[in-house]
């Protein structure tokens, strides 16, 4: 309707379908969401690109200087959307920043996305405060939380963070740089075998897989209280992403990794994604999972449209066109893959990794 009149009476057609159902649209939310996906039909970026179409020739088009310009304008004049769809009850009562915890004074949680630690002590209202966000999957609610890698100061609140939520994966993007007085190594190695980040929670290291371009590092996480429990949290670090680098090293690295990480985390309901300010690489990597998860379920993509949506709680993510050009090479390269193998044949629900066919 909107399409072919140019305009759209949301009321009208609400009281409509509210007369054939009567549960359709019944909050402000709802309404407010109605009203955006007719604006965005009308009139936002349409950046669909199927999986049959000509990749290498819509690649070209769509990361020339002057189109990633106009899709990081869009991106900005749009980001008040995700304002607007936020749902009052979401919101953290009295939600307070401690900027001594982050390691950018512009990137910090917003009160709908951010995650409120247990005090400890008691006594410490700060203690509750963590630089973490909740990150939706494809399809997906909170899959993941994003926070930066943990400063000397805030070690205790990410461990802390891994034990209240049940951590069981940590993937970590970036180097640690020890030199850096606002980094710090946070898992136990084979030569310091054990550490305490807090007095109640004790960190053994098990093993340790050391490939070309990553690690994983198993380690058990011993919680000592009432009722004592042993944790298993895998680390995934990946190796060669220097901290404010806005893209790795290589894409097609980047690539196998992101599929390793995916499958060990999969196996768990929430997966901690790190790295150094807790935006510049989680960005890229938070979009990949979501475009990927696309293709492999809808056969398209629309760039665009993961970033805008992973946007939600953290404004910062993705705010370069190398990286909006980064996510465009990664999606064609993923396409391929797929059609070198099996010309996307493959029912959605078969457990395939595609990232075995990436030719390194």
């Amino acid at each position: 309707m909107a399409s072919e009149t140019g305009g759209v009476d949301v009321v009208k057609v609400a009281r409509e379908l509210r007369e054939q159902r009567v549960n359709m649209i019944t909050n402000l939310l709802q309404y407010k969401l109605a009203h955006l996906v007719i604006m965005e039909c009308m009139t936002g970026l349409q950046g669909v690109i199927t999986c049959n179409d000509h990749i290498d020739k819509f690649l070209v088009k769509l990361t020339g200087p002057n189109e990633l310009m106009l899709q990081m304008r869009y991106l900005k004049e749009t980001a008040w959307q995700n304002r607007v769809l936020v749902d009052p009850e979401d919101l953290i009562q009295n939600f307070q920043v401690y900027p001594k915890k982050d390691k950018a004074m512009d990137i910090v949680p917003d009160a709908s996305g951010a995650i409120q630690l247990p005090k400890y002590p008691a006594s410490d209202d700060s203690s509750q405060y963590i630089n973490a966000i909740k990150v939706d999957g494809y399809r997906c609610p909170e899959r993941y939380i994003v926070t930066q890698q943990p400063m000397p100061n805030t070690l205790n609140d990410f461990w802390r963070l891994i034990v209240h939520k049940n951590i069981q994966a940590i993937i970590s993007l970036n180097e640690i740089n020890p030199k850096d007085k606002k980094s710090c190594f946070f898992w136990p190695t084979q030569k310091n075998p054990e550490m305490s980040p807090v007095d109640f929670i004790i960190l053994r290291h098990s093993s340790t897989l050391d490939q070309e371009y990553f690690k994983k590092i198993v380690v058990h996480v011993l919680v000592v209280g009432n009722e004592s429990q042993v944790m298993t949290v895998n680390i995934l670090a990946l190796k060669g992403w220097m901290p404010n680098i806005s893209v790795p090293n290589d894409l097609h690295t980047f690539l196998k990794f992101h599929g390793f990480a995916d499958t060990v985390s999969r196996q768990f309901p929430q997966t901690v994604v790190t790295c150094y300010d807790g935006s510049l690489a989680s960005g890229v990597y938070v979009c990949t999972s979501y475009l990927t998860e696309k293709i492999k379920l809808e056969k398209c993509f629309d760039v665009c449209e993961a970033v805008k949506i992973m946007r939600r709680n953290r404004n910062q993510f993705v705010s370069e066109e190398a990286q909006l050009a980064l996510l465009y090479e990664i999606s064609a390269t993923y396409i391929k893959g797929f059609q070198d193998y099996a010309n996307f044949s493959i029912p959605a629900h078969t457990n395939l990794n595609i990232y075995e066919y990436i030719d390194l």
